[in-house]
C-alpha cells in the first residue's frame, strides 16, 4: 500500500532536487482522501487550496454547459504560468517561512 501511496517520482525533482509547483500532488491526495488536511498542506499547499477553484470551475461548465468566462480570458494562461512559477521559486528557497512549502 505505502508504493501506492507515494506514486510516480517527480522527473524534475528526481534529476535536479528541485521541486515543481505539482511536486507533492499525488500525496496531498491521498492525505485528503484520508482525511489528513494538514498532511495535504504539508504535501502542496497550492494544490489543496485550489482543489475547491477547480470544482467550482467545472460544476458551473456543466451545469451552464459552457465554458466559464474565466477560462475564455487570454489573462488566464499567463496568470496561471505566473503563479506556478512564482510558487516554484518560493517552495525553493532554503530559509523561513518558504522552506515549509518545499516537500
Amino acid at each position: 500500500m505505502l508504493a501506492v501511496e507515494l506514486g510516480l517520482p517527480c522527473p524534475l525533482k528526481a534529476t535536479t532536487g528541485i521541486d515543481c509547483p505539482l511536486c507533492g500532488a499525488t500525496r496531498a491526495t491521498f492525505a485528503l482522501l484520508r482525511g489528513d488536511v494538514g498532511a495535504a498542506l504539508d504535501f502542496n499547499a497550492l494544490y489543496v487550496l485550489l482543489i475547491p477553484v477547480v470544482v467550482v470551475v467545472a460544476l458551473t461548465w456543466l451545469i451552464r454547459r459552457r465554458q466559464p468566462t474565466v477560462l475564455r480570458s487570454r489573462a488566464f494562461p499567463v496568470v496561471a504560468l505566473v503563479v506556478a512559477v512564482v510558487y516554484m521559486a518560493l517552495r525553493n528557497l532554503p530559509f523561513a517561512p518558504f522552506d515549509y512549502l518545499g516537500t
